[in-house]
């Protein structure tokens, strides 16, 4: 149908064509008629009539021999629109035929139409999945790229925590102890202990971590409680308390006997110390303590 409109679309602009050639060729055949030049003396007295009808017997001799051609012409342009007109017939015949087919057309014409609903259902497939494997691929691409900033995030915590736990540590040991270490990757972490493994060092190594943290992050504050500070030899929790009086950031501790540190450190905790308890003086009115 698409074939024969373009093809009756064609002939059409072509008869078209012929036509208004034919029109323009009839108009100047009639044009040719006697010229009445005796009018003209009443305008113009002094006029040369019998050049002027010599003039126009040269004309009708020219138009003479242009006529026959133009007939001629005419005759052809005719013709050629006949011929035209016959094929437009042809053409309008068989779309007339395909807009009112038989019962074979019919059948063909349904088949027709679910083979191409079923062909677009799966050009529609085909195009969705190739943009599924574009997605897939772009997926794959941004992970990977994530990855790798992860990485490099990874790698730039690492070494600054490292870089502060072995600050911290060497101001806690004046003997330059070896550093915790800590190992961190996106899913993990380690913190190594080298050399001494014992419980005192493992509550330093805590405390050291935690001052790392404090010191590389926005939290505000962080609490130390008395069990930590039992195992850990005296210089060691001295020099603590120097660091921790030295932060700009709050720090909560806990400690149950002081006179065994120096005097500089109890100076430290005593001028510092938000309240202190006794045997006399309970931080309840309730002495939790009897068995009562």
């Amino acid at each position: 149908m698409i074939e024969l409109r373009q093809r009756k679309k064609q002939l059409i602009e072509e008869r078209e064509y012929y036509v208004s050639r034919l029109n323009r060729t009839t108009r100047t055949i009639k044009k040719s008629a006697d010229a009445a030049f005796e009018n003209l003396l009443d305008f113009f007295p002094n006029v040369n009539l019998e050049k002027l009808q010599n003039i126009e017997t040269f004309h009708k001799g020219i138009s003479s021999i242009l006529s026959d051609e133009l007939k001629t012409a005419q005759q052809e342009l005719s013709l050629r629109i006949d011929e035209l007109e016959k094929e437009i017939n042809v053409v309008t015949k068989k779309q007339d035929h395909l807009l009112s087919p038989d019962e074979e057309y019919t059948v063909f014409i349904d088949t027709l139409i679910e083979y191409s609903s079923k062909i677009k259902n799966l050009k529609l497939e085909n195009e969705y999945y190739k943009k599924l494997l574009i997605a897939r691929e772009e997926a794959k691409s941004k992970q990977k790229e994530l990855d790798e900033v992860k990485e490099i995030i990874v790698k730039e915590l690492n070494n600054s925590l490292n870089a502060k736990l072995k600050e911290i540590n060497d101001f806690i040991h004046e003997d330059k102890r070896t550093a915790p270490e800590i190992s961190l990757t996106y899913s993990k972490y380690d913190y190594k202990v080298f050399d001494n493994t014992g419980t005192g060092k493992a509550y330093t190594n805590l405390i050291i971590f935690d001052l790392a943290i404090l010191s590389l992050t926005e939290i505000p504050f962080i609490m130390h409680d008395s069990f930590l500070f039992k195992n850990i030899e005296k210089e060691a929790v001295e020099q603590l308390i120097e660091h921790y009086n030295s932060m700009s950031k709050q720090i909560f501790i806990a400690i149950d006997m002081i006179d065994m540190f120096n005097q500089e450190t109890q100076d430290i905790l005593q001028d510092k110390k938000v309240i202190q308890l006794t045997a006399d003086k309970l931080l309840t009115k309730k002495d939790w303590r009897g068995r009562k």
